[in-house]
C-alpha cells in the first residue's frame, strides 16, 4: 500500500488524475447514470477514476478530460445529439459540445473517449491480494480476479478475468449506492470503497470484522447484500474519510480531521489501541466507541499505509510513525508497539530517517516499510529475507541497534534517479522515477517483477543501481501510477489505461486467461495488453 505521489507538474502534463493522501488532482466527471441491481452480477465502475490509490488516497481535480481533442484519432465518422441549450452536438467532429464528455475527432474505439463521446477513462488501480480493482470515469468500479468470499462484489464467489468474455463491456461494474459514485479504493482480500461524500462501503472477507460492520460475516458473496443494502461505515459524529488503506486483515482511514481510526484484526497491536483486541468484529465497536488512535501531541496524519501486521502514518510535520509488529517499526528492535498501554502518542518515536530527513511519502508491506525522502531518495527498513529492502542483501534493517538513521543506506535506484511514486506489498517494492521509468526488486517467482524472468532482485550484491532494469511498459507508455498486490503488479498509464503482470492465477491480470506474465522474455513491453474494461479493444 502507497502513500504519496508523483509530482504535481508531472502528472498535469500527462493530464493524468494522481492521488495523493488528502489531495486529489484533477479529478472531472459528468454525472453518470448507473442502473444495476445487487447480486446481479453488476459492478459498480470504480476505477480509479482518479489514479487513487492511488497512491495513497484523494480526491481529484481534473485530468483536463474537457479538452476538446485528445489527439487520438480514429477512423472518422460522426453522430449527432441535441444539447440542453438547443444545439447539436456532432460526436466525431473534434470540437466539444453539449452532452459530449470527450470529441477526439474520431468515432473508433480504442482511447479513452469512446465512439459515442463518453469518457472512458481508468482514473485509479488497486492491486489486491488475488484481485484487482479500478475506478472509471463517472465514478463507476470494476474488480476483477478471485471472487472467493464475494470479494468481487457480485452477490457470488464466481472468479472473474480468467476466462474469455468475461472483461471489457461483459465486466459489471460493483453497485455500491444507487446515486453515490466512487472516489477511490483499497483492496486486498477486502476491498472498501471511498464514496464521493467521504463515505465508506467495504465487502469481502471479514473474519476478523475487518469490513467494519460489527460481525463477522463476509459481504458481496449473496445476493442482497450490496448496492444500498451495504452499510455505510461509521467512523463518528462528522467524521469522513479523505484516504482508506486495506491489508491483511486489517484496515485504515484517515479521516477529515487528520485522525486515523483502524478495525480488523490486532495480534501484534496494530490498531493502535495499547491491547490485542480486535475492533468491528462485534456490534458496539465503531463509530465514537473507537477511539482514533494517539499520534502525539499535535500530530495528525496525511497519510497512511497499511501492511499486514503493522500500519505507519505520514504526520503533519512529515515524520513517520509506525506501529503493530516490532520487526518492521525501525526501532532498533523486534518488540511490538501499540498492544500494551503507555506505547502510542508521544511515547511513539518517529523513525529515525537520518540527519536532516524527511518522508514525502509511505509503503508498507507485510513485514518491511519504505518511504521517500525530502530528497527523493528511498529507505527501507524491516524484514529482508527476500532483498525487498533493496539494499544487495538478506539482511534485516531496524530490528537492531545503530541500523536506523544515517546508518540505514538508500536504496541505489541508479544514477542520477529519483523516486517520484512509490509501491510495496507482499515482499516486493516498485517505484516510478523521474524518468518516467518503472523499477520493482524483491521476490520474483512468479515474473511479479516484469523483468521476463524468475530472479529475485535485491538481495545479492550487483542487482541494484544501474543493474537493475527498468520494466517495459510498452514504447511511449508514461507510468501515472502503480500498485503491488500479492503477487502481480498494475500500472496506470498517461493515456488511462492500465497494464498488469506477475502471477495470474485467478485472473488478477485480467487479460482472459491465467497465464502469468514477465516471468518469460517477450511477455512485457508492447506485447504486454492492455487490461480491457470498457470494450474489446479499450
Amino acid at each position: 500500500m502507497v502513500v504519496g505521489d508523483r509530482a504535481e507538474s508531472n502528472r498535469r502534463a500527462r493530464g493524468v488524475v494522481m492521488f495523493e493522501s488528502m489531495k486529489s488532482f484533477g479529478y472531472k466527471h459528468t454525472p453518470w447514470l448507473l442502473v444495476a441491481v445487487a447480486g446481479c452480477n453488476a459492478v459498480l465502475g470504480i476505477d480509479e477514476g482518479e489514479p487513487l490509490e492511488e497512491q495513497s488516497s484523494s480526491s481529484s481535480s481534473s485530468s483536463s478530460s474537457s479538452s476538446s481533442s485528445s489527439s487520438s484519432s480514429s477512423s472518422s465518422g460522426s453522430s449527432s445529439s441535441s444539447s440542453s441549450s438547443g444545439a447539436m452536438a456532432i460526436c466525431g467532429d473534434g470540437i466539444l459540445s453539449g452532452g459530449e464528455e470527450c470529441d477526439d475527432g474520431g468515432m473508433a474505439d480504442g482511447d479513452d473517449c469512446s465512439p459515442t463521446c463518453k469518457e472512458q477513462r481508468v482514473l485509479s488501480v488497486s492491486a489486491g491480494a488475488w484481485g484487482t480493482c479500478a475506478v472509471l470515469s463517472g465514478g463507476r468500479l470494476k474488480c476483477w480476479g478471485r471472487g472467493s468470499n464475494g470479494a468481487l462484489g457480485q452477490g457470488n464467489t464466481n472468479t472473474l478475468g480468467d476466462g474469455t468474455g468475461e472483461m471489457g463491456g461483459l465486466l459489471p461494474a460493483v453497485y455500491l449506492h444507487s446515486v453515490l459514485t466512487v472516489l477511490r479504493v483499497a483492496s486486498w482480500e477486502q476491498n472498501c470503497a471511498m464514496l464521493e461524500n467521504g463515505s465508506v462501503k467495504c465487502w469481502g472477507f471479514n473474519n476478523y470484522g475487518q469490513l467494519g460492520l460489527g460481525d463477522v460475516m463476509n459481504r458481496g458473496d449473496k445476493m442482497g447484500q450490496m448496492g444500498d443494502l451495504l452499510p455505510i461505515l461509521d467512523f463518528g459524529t462528522s467524521k469522513i474519510a479523505t484516504s482508506i488503506a486495506s491489508a491483511g486483515k486489517t484496515t485504515c482511514a484517515l479521516l477529515n480531521d487528520g485522525t486515523v481510526k483502524c478495525w480488523g484484526l490486532n495480534d501484534n497491536g496494530q490498531l493502535g489501541q495499547g491491547d490485542k483486541m480486535n475492533r468491528a468484529d462485534n456490534a458496539g465497536e465503531m463509530g465514537e466507541n473507537l477511539p482514533p488512535i494517539n499520534l502525539g501531541t499535535g500530530k495528525t496524519a496525511k497519510g497512511i499505509s497499511v501492511g499486514a501486521f503493522h500500519v505507519c502514518a505520514l504526520l503533519n510535520d512529515n515524520t513517520v510513525k509506525c506501529w503493530g509488529d516490532g520487526g518492521a517499526l525501525g526501532r532498533g528492535d523486534t518488540v511490538d508497539r501499540g498492544d500494551d498501554l503507555g506505547e502510542m502518542g508521544d511515547a511513539l518515536p518517529t523513525v529515525d530517517l537520518g540527519t536532516g530527513k524527511s518522508a514525502k511519502a509511505i509503503a508498507v508491506a507485510g513485514v518491511y516499510s519504505c518511504a521517500i525522502l525530502s530528497d527523493d531518495t528511498v529507505k527501507c527498513w524491516g524484514y529482508n529475507g527476500t532483498g525487498a529492502l533493496g539494499l544487495g542483501d538478506a539482511n534485516s534493517r531496524g530490528d537492531e541497534p545503530n541500523e536506523m538513521g544515517d546508518n540505514l543506506p538508500v536504496v541505489n535506484l541508479g544514477t542520477g534517479k529519483k523516486a517520484m511514486a512509490l509501491a510495496a506489498h507482499g515482499t516486493r517494492v516498485c517505484v516510478i522515477l523521474s524518468d518516467n521509468t518503472i523499477k520493482c526488486w524483491g521476490l520474483n517467482g512468479s515474473g511479479q517483477l516484469g523483468l521476463g524472468d524468475i530472479d529475485t532482485r535485491g538481495d545479492q550484491a550487483l542487482e541494484m543501481g544501474d543493474n537493475l532494469p527498468v520494466v517495459d511498459i510498452g514504447a511511449n507508455n508514461i507510468p501515472a501510477a502503480i500498485s503491488i498486490g500479492q503477487d502481480h503488479a498494475c500500472v496506470l498509464l498517461a493515456d488511462h489505461s492500465v497494464k498488469c503482470w506477475g502471477g495470474n492465477a485467478e485472473g488478477q491480470l485480467g487479460l482472459g486467461d491465467m497465464n502469468n506474465r514477465g516471468d518469460q522474455p517477450l511477455e512485457m513491453g508492447d506485447k504486454l495488453p492492455t487490461v480491457k474494461l470498457f470494450s474489446d479493444v479499450w
